[in-house]
């Protein structure tokens, strides 16, 4: 493995030696793909990885850049330095496809030694306690029920108690937590609304996906051009995302969503960073009652 590792990495200088540190990623990915062959090294591109939660079939949400010898994942980055979330996607992908050794390559860097960072799978021995990972072509999936196909939001205020809604609340984030510990950060949001939506079947509580809201401006139903990814309860809104950070155009989102579906509260939920407690907002629709308020810490 260590002899692997320098060969890669010594391909690596090489071509930034060359190349420099102005390209895309999918350039240096192509061409570091072609100069680890000519080294006679079997090399994969686009390797698909395939996940399963619980008995959820997740089909293959997740390819890493480059999969060398079977053993060694190289995910190519073009960042002004390598950080936190990086590295938590990539060992994400380590645990999931159990693979025991990943290597981030910066190739923005100025100097490539610089932009190296190894990344090792301290569980790629163990299986995961809720998730677990298929290499092999997979077999039949789970389909998940649903309350109904592309089911309608009312429209209208929600009279939920804001205690109920706190409870709620915390029930949902309890389980966002669970669900990130599993599968990391590496996923796309389809992925994780699948497995919220299990997780909040399986608690007891009552889930729709992909709700439509209508659209209603000046007297005139515009039909439900927008969806939420998840309703709870006929009462809490969730918005998932999958991204670096949460942005403010993300929370201007989930708002209008509130607004226009006349509900008090949702959560903006992001999968997408590495702790799943630094991506949790809650907004809450004022315009309902005039009231706000904030959940216990």
């Amino acid at each position: 493995m260590n002899e692997l590792t320098g060969t890669v990495v010594d391909c690596c200088i090489k071509l930034h030696r060359d190349l420099g540190n102005g390209l895309m990623p999918g350039a240096y990915r192509l061409c570091l793909a072609h100069f680890l062959r000519g080294q006679g090294l079997k090399v994969a591109e686009n390797h698909p990885v395939h996940v399963q939660y619980d008995e959820i079939s997740l089909g293959t949400p997740i390819r890493v850049d480059l999969l060398v010898e079977g053993e060694i994942v190289l995910e190519v980055v073009t960042a002004e330095r390598i950080n936190a979330h990086h590295e938590a996607r990539i060992l994400s992908h380590l645990r999931l496809g159990s693979f025991r050794l990943g290597l981030l390559m910066n190739f923005h860097a100025p100097l490539m030694k610089d932009g190296i960072k190894r990344i090792i799978n301290p569980l790629c021995r163990e299986r995961p306690a809720h998730g677990s990972v298929r290499n092999e072509p997979p077999g039949p999936s789970t389909v998940l029920s649903q309350s109904a196909e592309c089911p309608l939001a009312k429209h209208g205020p929600e009279s939920r108690p804001v205690s109920d809604l706190d409870l709620l609340c915390g029930r949902v984030i309890a389980l966002c937590i669970k669900i990130h510990k599993v599968l990391g950060n590496g996923l796309d949001e389809e992925a994780y609304e699948i497995c919220l939506s299990h997780e909040l079947q399986k608690a007891g509580l009552k889930t729709a996906r992909q709700v439509a809201v209508p659209l209603v401006y000046a007297g005139v139903d515009l039909g439900c051009p927008y969806r939420l990814d998840i309703l709870v309860e006929d009462s809490l809104v969730l918005e998932l995302k999958a991204v670096e950070q949460i942005r403010p155009i993300h929370m201007a989102q989930l708002l209008s969503y509130l607004r226009l579906g006349g509900y008090r509260l949702g959560l903006l939920l992001n999968f997408g960073g590495v702790l799943m407690r630094d991506g949790i907002q809650r907004l809450i629709n004022s315009r309902l009652d005039g009231t706000s308020y904030s959940l216990p810490q």
